[in-house]
């Protein structure tokens, strides 16, 4: 059964700074976002996220869902960095962050984030 995994800062660090500039309607709006996400790559881990062209998580094989916080219109605003490690049937999911954040975009944290560090999460 494919498992789940979290970088420690994504709920720590990731969720809280989303929540602190939605607002808890927004964020619960971003929540289920996410979530759908989350599922979909639970059924398609690697068709429907682009991977990354740079850097060093790139070499590691980490890739990027594109998704809406709340809004649907335009280009979506938020960024899903995991990777699917297919000998463990396990998504790691690394960072989830604003695109436009500045100067705290999710990639500009994913970069200064070490990728060794993962919490078990759920199935």
């Amino acid at each position: 059964m494919r498992s789940r995994i979290t970088h420690p800062e994504f709920a720590t660090n990731d969720l809280m700074r989303i929540y602190n500039i939605l607002g808890e309607e927004l964020f619960d709006v971003f929540d289920e976002n996410m979530e759908k996400q989350i599922q979909l790559l639970f059924k398609y881990p690697e068709s429907i996220a682009a991977r990354l062209k740079y850097g060093e998580l790139a070499e590691y094989g980490y890739r990027v869902v594109r998704f809406h916080s709340n809004v649907q219109e335009g280009k979506a605003d938020m960024r899903l960095i995991y990777r699917y490690v297919a000998e463990k049937d396990e998504l790691q999911f690394f960072a989830v962050g604003f695109r436009w954040e500045k100067p705290d975009n999710v990639y500009y944290i994913a970069k200064k984030r070490s990728h060794k560090n993962f919490v078990f999460n759920e199935s």
